[in-house]
């Protein structure tokens, strides 16, 4: 005999929740405007975040860049820490908005120094947010 989660429906929706967590995890690292990361440009993105110097602050290894500023937390493999690209994007808009408990303790004393970007064109955020979604290491 066998088992309830094995049965007859058991299978069924056990296939049905590994292809919606797949469907998930795909839509969620799917670049913007349809194109695939490997085609993505990404010298927009680069070029605001050194004009804009944030590897003064931030550590950050992919895509030719190999920052390894101490002063805020490292932005590399921003998608493994749940770091959604609205998220991200709110908190370049608005870095005010960063809770204490979602900074690394070790940052907490370097809150509220980092600048808004709110004068960059919605363009550019959507191209560092793309960009911060797909580095890593």
């Amino acid at each position: 005999m066998r088992s309830s989660l094995v049965g007859r429906s058991g299978i069924p929706f056990l296939v049905f929740v590994l292809l919606l967590f797949m469907s998930i995890l795909t839509n969620a690292r799917r670049p913007m405007d349809g194109q695939s990361s490997q085609v993505k440009d990404f010298s927009l993105a680069k070029r605001v975040m050194i004009t804009q110097k944030c590897g003064s602050c931030h550590s950050l290894w992919g895509h030719d860049l190999n920052w390894k500023a101490t002063i805020g937390p490292d932005l590399t493999n921003q998608f493994s820490r749940q770091r959604s690209p609205a998220w991200l994007e709110q908190r370049l808009r608005s870095p005010e908005s960063i809770l204490a408990n979602e900074l690394d303790e070790q940052y907490n004393s370097q809150k509220g120094i980092m600048p808004s970007f709110a004068h960059l064109s919605d363009k550019e955020l959507e191209a560092i947010v793309d960009f911060l979604v797909t580095a890593h290491e």
